[in-house]
């Protein structure tokens, strides 16, 4: 009888401790971006607000919202208003959301490089660019120190080449799915959904 009580207690406790594991997992993988094989914990998120712009026209086209996110810390001045961004790891993407109304739109943003936009005519940008959303940019952050800011001259900046992103959820707790291939042609996959501290520019 006691080892049949034995048995049963170790394997509840073996249960329990397999439950914990696979949720610590899932609490991992769910802010975890991996980047040239190597994964890395998110735990920040920033939102800028910059309000609407035009890409065709006269008028403005779209809202612009950019997302950085950091295994460091998302640092705020005296006013509340963000002064910096620091960490070992990070990534920017820079969204525009078609429409000047309704607010920022949920979605899949796919890369759309803008580099030769000057030599367009206007009646080309607007097939390029109406009724999309779309990335105009993104860029992964690389530092020796978890403390030093992305601005800092020490900092490797690689930019996007080609990819998406996908965003649900709404403002200021946003799940962003991240697919993308930077310029030096290693990938940038995984998720983030820790929340995002929001700021107008």
């Amino acid at each position: 009888m006691k080892n049949k009580i034995y048995s049963m207690m170790m394997l509840a406790l073996m249960l329990g401790f397999s439950s914990c594991s696979k949720d610590d997992e899932m609490e991992i993988d769910a802010n975890t971006i991996e980047y040239d094989g190597t994964k890395s914990v998110l735990k920040k998120g920033a939102l800028i607000d910059f309000d609407i712009s035009p890409y065709y026209g006269t008028t403005d086209t779209h809202l612009n919202y950019d997302f950085y996110i950091t295994d460091g810390a998302v640092i705020t001045d005296n006013t509340g208003q963000i002064f910096d961004i620091q960490g070992k790891f990070g990534v920017w993407i820079w969204l525009e959301s078609f429409g000047t109304t309704g607010g920022f739109k949920t979605g899949t943003y796919t890369f759309i490089d803008g580099v030769n936009d000057a030599s367009l005519t206007d009646a080309q940008k607007k097939t390029k660019y109406e009724n999309k959303l779309f990335m105009a940019g993104a860029s992964v952050f690389l530092n020796t120190n978890v403390s030093t800011s992305f601005d800092s001259g020490n900092t490797q900046e690689i930019e996007i080449k080609s990819g998406s992103v996908t965003v649900s959820g709404s403002k200021p707790n946003y799940t962003i799915t991240y697919d993308l291939v930077m310029e030096n042609n290693k990938t940038v996959k995984g998720s983030y959904s820790a929340g995002f501290q929001a700021f107008v520019d």
